[in-house]
This record gives C-alpha cells, sequence and structure tokens, in this order.
C-alpha cells in the first residue's frame, strides 16, 4: 500500500515560540519553566534550567519541542507545562498522528530539515517552512506498529550505550580504589615527574611546500584522533612519505599522546594510547613510559585531566609546552600494583569490545528499519 505524504499543518499544531523580555527570567523557580533552545534539551524530554514570570507562548506535555534556529531540526517531547522562547517551535500532533512517529520521522530526516535553514550568521527555520514539511502518514494503527518497533530498537541501543559507559566507570572506580587520588596522593605513593617516567616529545609538522614529505607511509596523528572515551588513537586520515617521516616526530607501539594545545582549555589533556606506530603534529606531546604501564598512566591522565590542565599557560585557549609536561608529577606505584590494575583493565576490554560489537550491529539495525520505513 502506497502512504501518503501530507503537509505539516495539516495534522499538526505548529506554536512558534515568543521569548519574554529577559527581566522576568530568573533560576528560583518562580513563574513557570521557560525553555529557550537546544540548549535545554536532554535525550528525549527538556530539563528546566529558568523559570519566567511572564508567559507568552505556552508548550503543554506530549508536544513535540522543535529548535527552529542554531541548531536547526533538534527535538525534545515536551513532559511539563511551559514557556518557549523564539529558538523553539512546539508541535501539537492531532488525533491523525502518533507523537512518536512524528519524532523517529524529524530525527530520520534531521539532516535535510538542517538544509531548510537560511541565514548568513545563523541557519533559522521559518515557522511557514516548519509548517510545509511533508510527512508521510500511514494509517493510525501501522504509525503505532513503527513507533513500537522503533523504541524497541532504539532502547536495545541506548541500553548497550550505557552498559558501554558503566564499564567505562567502573575501571576508573578501580584505579581510585587501587591509588586514590593522583593529586592528594592519600596513600603516599612516589611521585615523579613525566620527564623522569618516559620519553617526552612535542610533534612536527613537515614543511607543507614539499610535497614529497607526505604520502602513504607513515599515519600523521592530530588531535582529532584523541577521542575520550576511546582508549586507542582513530586512524588518521593524512599520513607522511618515508622522507616526510624523517622530519617529523614518531612514536612506538605503547606511547601515550596528549593533547596539548588547543581552541579550548577543556579537551586540553586528552589522552590516547598508540597501538602502532604513528607521527604526530605539534599540539601533541607523547610520553613512551619506560618506568610506568601504559595502561597505568594513560588512566591517571584520565583521572587527572584537571591538573593537567592546571599546567596551560594560554588562557581560554589552552597550552602546555614539552617542559612545563615534562614537569607533571604522578604517582608511581610499584610496577607489579600497575600490572595488576592493567590486567583488571584488559578484562574490561574485552567486555567494551563485545558490547561495542553488540552496539554496531543494534545502531545498524536502527538505522536499517528507518531506512526500510521512510525511504
Amino acid at each position: 500500500m502506497k502512504w501518503e505524504n501530507i503537509e505539516l499543518k495539516k495534522v499538526t499544531e505548529v506554536i512558534a515560540g515568543q521569548s519574554p523580555p529577559s527581566a522576568f527570567y530568573n533560576s528560583k523557580t518562580k513563574g513557570i519553566p521557560f525553555f529557550q533552545g537546544k540548549a535545554d534539551f536532554g535525550n528525549f524530554n527538556p530539563t528546566v534550567r529558568y523559570w519566567t514570570t511572564k508567559t507568552t507562548k505556552i508548550s503543554l506535555p506530549g508536544d513535540i519541542l522543535f529548535s527552529v534556529r542554531a541548531p536547526v531540526g533538534s527535538t525534545n517531547i515536551n513532559n511539563i507545562k511551559a514557556c518557549i522562547g523564539r529558538g523553539l517551535a512546539a508541535i501539537r500532533p492531532s488525533e491523525k498522528i502518533e507523537l512518536k512517529y512524528l519524532l523517529h520521522f524529524f530525527r530520520y530526516f534531521e539532516p535535510r530539515i538542517k538544509n531548510l535553514g537560511t541565514g548568513s550568521t545563523f541557519k533559522a527555520i521559518t515557522i511557514k517552512t516548519l509548517k510545509d514539511i511533508q510527512i508521510l502518514l500511514p494509517p493510525l494503527p501501522i504509525q503505532q506498529q513503527i513507533a513500537d518497533l522503533l523504541d524497541t530498537a532504539d532502547a536495545l541501543r541506548r541500553t548497550t550505550a550505557e552498559q558501554l559507559q558503566q564499564l567505562d566507570d567502573l575501571a576508573e572506580s578501580v584505579f581510585l580504589e587501587m591509588f586514590g587520588d593522583v593529586v592528594r596522593n592519600e596513600k603516599g605513593w612516589e611521585k615523579k615527574q613525566l620527564r623522569k617516567i618516559g620519553k617526552i616529545q612535542t610533534g612536527n609538522t613537515p614543511p607543507r611546500s614539499i610535497e614529497k614529505y607526505y604520502g602513504n607511509d607513515v599515519e600523521w596523528i592530530k588531535t582529532d584522533n584523541i577521542n575520550i572515551p576511546q582508549m586507542y588513537l582513530s586512524k588518521a586520515k593524512e599520513f607522511l612519505s618515508l622522507e616526510g617521516e624523517k622530519k617529523g616526530r614518531t612514536v612506538d607501539k605503547g606511547a601515550i599522546l596528549v593533547t596539548c594545545i588547543a581552541g579550548s582549555k577543556r579537551v586540553i589533556g586528552n589522552p590516547a594510547i598508540s597501538d602502532r606506530k604513528v607521527a604526530f603534529n605539534q599540539q601533541i606531546n607523547s610520553i613512551s613510559p619506560y618506568k610506568a604501564s601504559s595502561l597505568f598512566l594513560y588512566y591517571q591522565f584520565i583521572i587527572a585531566q584537571p591538573y593537567v590542565q592546571s599546567f596551560s599557560t594560554n588562557g581560554m585557549k589552552g597550552m602546555i609546552n614539552k617542559t612545563a609536561f615534562g614537569n607533571i608529577e604522578f604517582i608511581i606505584p610499584p610496577i607489579e600494583l600497575q600490572n595488576e590494575f592493567e590486567k583488571i583493565i584488559e578484562n574490561i576490554e574485552v567486555q567494551k569490545a563485545e558490547l561495542k560489537q553488540s552496539l554496531q550491529d543494534s545502531e545498524d539495525l536502527f538505522k536499517g528499519l528507518l531506512q526500510e520505513i521512510f525511504n
């Protein structure tokens, strides 16, 4: 059976948000909850950060909150009566369309909907454009079946992702239980500067003007290859030639690469372990440990990241030079304890690998269902 395409305005009420004057905003629960835009969104429902004592446009529980500007297309289901600002529209389904079906539709087509936005400084979508979006509309019982099926598949992948997060949290808990806080060092472990724990290097960029330095031989790692919570470096998009390797800096398997120059201080100190030989750029410092387990050292960087960031010397952007990096002090418990910790982490990583495959299978299932239904 061929399903009908119908304009959104024919099966919903679309309510444009309107912001009250800022003098009426507060964070002290006075008045009615107030949602401004995507900053208030969670996975499914918004979180109240502000209230307003002057109401303009009202959204009710069961409305879909739709971000109409910066960014366009993000969605949440409202679960309370609230005032909405000009960054949002409330989409109130009629009896002709199932709420969860409409939510899945919007989320599947979010990339296309974003392209409907206009504006040079930031993208925004007009209420007219939003109302005119074409919705695929099967009969209501089929909408409900589709929504239930997609909810089940989505719940499966979210549960698996939560289990992965729990394993990450477990690894950090094991570290703290065995070794305590890195900075306070309440267990009295020996402390050493990083330059005395391993070989420190700052990366390098071979001259771009010399084409022979770039090729397909040695991965050239940048800060976007260091991604918490991924323990290991992601694969580089750019490679050096063997000639370029001589002009660059390389590390072997087991080195830890740390973001030390960045546009935002919050990513300073992000670590990743290299599981192969790589070259890397000047925004990264590396340590190749000879007096510590790589896994043990990696988790110190994870847990003590605020301490590492305190060595930054470039204000809001952040920079830790090689000397400052080498002066950072970490704890050095007996190697036997480090090795015991490493074995625990390796067991956790085995479980994570199984869950990651399960998560990929769940993602593939969910995406496949979406494509089959909406394409």
